[in-house]
């Protein structure tokens, strides 16, 4: 009975519901669009070569980029860092959607030819 008790609170606690506004999600989007970015500059200025070296690079990439200043910004602030390194809203989505695109279809999970993307204006921005 305790335990019943104890693990519904831990699930009322632990386990809410969380439903993000548009704007928080997108700055997110953002946020990870400019990691990917980023994650290809380290790649290429550390001439990281290969799978095992990527992993390993990964963890350290992954510790400063976690440090970054990026993660204490809203939406207006990432977009304004976006715009500061000359990177408009669009381009930034259409790098994570092609990013995700290219893996999926690498794992098999998606073909490209499965999706289809109104290139003049895929995200109504």
């Amino acid at each position: 009975m305790l335990a019943n008790l104890v693990y519904s609170l831990y699930l009322v606690l632990i386990m809410a519901l969380s439903i993000p506004s548009f704007s928080d999600k997108r700055a997110s989007q953002l946020r990870d669009a400019i990691r990917i970015i980023a994650w290809d500059s380290y790649k290429s200025d550390n001439k990281v070569k290969g799978k095992d070296e990527a992993f390993k690079a990964y963890d350290l990439f992954s510790k400063e980029w976690n440090a970054h200043e990026i993660h204490d910004l809203d939406f207006d602030g990432v977009v304004e860092f976006a715009k500061d390194l000359g990177y408009e809203i669009k381009d930034l989505l259409a790098v994570r959607t092609e990013h995700y695109l290219r893996r999926n279809e690498m794992n098999g999970t998606v073909k490209k030819t499965d999706i289809a993307l109104d290139k003049d204006n895929p995200y109504d921005f």
